[in-house]
């Protein structure tokens, strides 16, 4: 069915988390992403109760309308936690150490989170990400990246998915046929259903 765990525009017809997508897709998040949000806004409980997720959230050390990185990990803090009162699985946007993600999260070990947009070409860092518990999309940029290919052939189990973000020239269920890999369209439509509790 090919899964677009992270999408900013409706496609009809696909299956796909949209990012801000309320009134437009089925399956949508609420959003909060860090270069926009200073500090944890009222949220309607209609919104709350609608949403398939929170996110995309977290933090952004280049770029973000707070403090960098006191006053975004308090807000990270403060969105952990409504999520954890809706229990709603979130989606991360972390540019920064991934130390800080992990610290950040480790209090709500009964929610799921995905990291979006994983761009960086080095295998290690995405098998820690993996030993977090998290669930991964990858930026289609690492498609043609031997090492993070051969690391996903070795571990089937990995909890690691496909997205187009923002870029609409981008077709999700090209994206599974160009990573290559038998079964991992299969198992990527597994883990969106497990991610957003379908």
């Amino acid at each position: 069915m090919a899964s677009d765990f992270h999408t900013h525009t409706p496609h009809p017809g696909k299956r796909e988390l949209v990012d801000g997508g309320e009134g437009r897709a089925p399956l949508w998040s609420l959003p909060f992403h860090p270069w926009h949000t200073a500090k944890l806004p009222p949220v309607p409980e209609e919104q709350l109760r609608g949403c398939a997720a929170l996110g995309e959230l977290g933090f952004d050390r280049f770029q973000g309308a707070a403090p960098w990185p006191e006053g975004q990990l308090a807000l990270l803090g403060g969105l952990l936690k409504l999520a954890a009162e809706w229990n709603k699985p979130v989606v991360l946007h972390a540019v920064g150490p991934l130390e800080l993600l992990f610290k950040a999260v480790e209090p709500y070990g009964n929610l799921k989170f995905l990291l979006h947009g994983f761009s960086r070409p080095r295998p290690d860092l995405l098998d820690a990400v993996l030993k977090h518990r998290f669930y991964v999309s990858l930026n289609p940029v690492l498609l043609g990246n031997e090492g993070i290919v051969s690391f996903l052939k070795s571990r089937p189990e990995a909890r690691v998915g496909l997205e187009t973000d923002d870029d609409d020239s981008l077709d999700i269920a090209l994206l599974y046929e160009r990573i290559g890999i038998p079964g991992f369209e299969a198992r990527a439509d597994e883990l969106f259903e497990e991610f957003l509790n379908l």
